[in-house]
């Protein structure tokens, strides 16, 4: 609704109570009759209905259910452009070693395109979430049951000091995926693949090799030529982040069309202000409008990258602010010696670790063991005079 407003697009909330109940109304309501056609094709992805496990019949207590039923539409429903909810390697880690392939398989030739969303998690119509999961085949009361949670949220306006008399005016909530469920990020994720979905119609890159191997099974080595699996992706997703891949600047332009179509059919709106782009070194003069070129780090899943590569500086830079400010806030609590290790080793170096085992895929080996090094001398002079040798072990973990 922030965003509507200083768009533009509503004048300011009114302050008479039924004033009140009719702008929240035609402002939540706004833009949902958009074409569908997105969603009508999404519906060609599948044919067949899904082998759901246990009985086929929701209970009162369905809800403990959910955290099976979304690994099941995620298994059987998301493309492999989005890196979330992967099992058996961490999801960002995932998401990091894949953009880090791509580029390097495809030095220099590549045009890449960050895209950053407004509120999605609070923008999604409920429309396009039940028509998505009506695409699934899934059994019926399922589905029923879904589609009645997603369409039985609102709030009602109305005045402090209640009496009988007075109705109820009950503002029905069109939008939005709702937080706290375990199946929202599953269903967020399903819709996000309409994306993927319409964009993988569209040229890709590709990313694997050939590798040879000798066998000697008989006398005479026989060289056998092996293809690796060869992967072809235009863009990665990890949940709403999304980061586009193309060959030349004229299609990365193409790409984004196609993006902010089927975005605003789910009821998304891009953020320029936040999206960036590389282009590549051909000179076809193709230009977007109203997303800035890169000329500086662009933090995506929160490592901060510079053109095509990390940027080891301003990530170690960025390290240094977050430990002095975390460490500070530590060890100015009345907290004993042991509760602040623990509390640095349970929350901080976790923190950190994040950002450099991240970075790991795409920098030099040696590169950043010395820049932990340098952390942990920032760590011990922050917390010189304070705590013995011995324990000043424990906080570098």
């Amino acid at each position: 609704m922030k965003t509507v407003l200083q768009a533009g697009m509503a004048k300011k909330v009114p302050v008479k109570k039924e004033e009140t109940v009719k702008f929240f109304k035609k402002l939540l309501a706004y833009r949902e009759t958009l074409p569908q056609s997105a969603i009508d094709k999404f519906k060609l992805k599948y044919s067949r209905p899904f082998k759901t496990p246990g009985p086929n019949k929701v209970h009162s207590a369905a809800f403990k259910r959910f955290d099976s039923l979304a690994s099941l539409l995620l298994e059987k429903v998301k493309a492999t452009n989005q890196c979330a909810a992967f099992k058996g390697i961490p999801e960002t880690l995932h998401a990091t070693m894949v953009n880090y392939s791509i580029l390097k398989q495809n030095p220099k030739a590549t045009s890449v395109l960050y895209v950053d969303m407004k509120k999605a998690f609070d923008s999604v119509f409920h429309s396009v979430m039940r028509k998505t999961v009506g695409a699934l085949n899934l059994p019926a009361s399922i589905t029923k049951y879904i589609q009645g949670m997603l369409g039985s949220r609102g709030f009602t306006i109305s005045n402090v000091d209640k009496t009988k008399s007075m109705k109820d005016n009950r503002v029905n909530v069109k939008r939005g995926i709702m937080q706290g469920c375990a199946l929202a990020p599953c269903l967020f994720v399903i819709g996000m693949d309409i994306i993927s979905y319409q964009i993988n119609k569209e040229s890709m890159l590709p990313i694997g090799h050939e590798e040879g191997e000798t066998v000697a099974d008989t006398p005479d080595s026989k060289h056998i030529k092996k293809m690796s699996e060869t992967a072809m992706t235009n863009h990665i997703s990890f949940v709403d982040d999304m980061k586009i891949f193309a060959m030349d600047n004229a299609t990365i332009k193409r790409f984004k069309v196609i993006f902010e179509s089927v975005a605003l059919q789910l009821g998304f709106y891009v953020n320029a202000k936040k999206c960036g782009v590389l282009y590549n070194n051909k000179l076809d003069n193709v230009m977007l409008e109203n997303i800035s070129k890169l000329t500086d780090c662009y933090k995506y899943l929160g490592i901060p990258k510079l053109g095509r590569s990390i940027c080891v500086e301003t990530l170690e830079k960025s390290l240094e602010k977050k430990i002095l400010g975390s460490v500070c806030q530590v060890f100015k609590t009345k907290l004993n010696i042991g509760q602040k290790i623990k509390w640095f080793n349970s929350s901080i170096a976790p923190a950190i670790g994040y950002a450099v085992a991240h970075a790991l895929p795409a920098v030099k080996q040696g590169i950043l063991p010395s820049l932990c090094k340098r952390l942990d001398k920032l760590v011990i002079k922050i917390l010189a005079g304070n705590i013995t040798d011995s324990e000043q072990i424990e906080v570098r973990q």
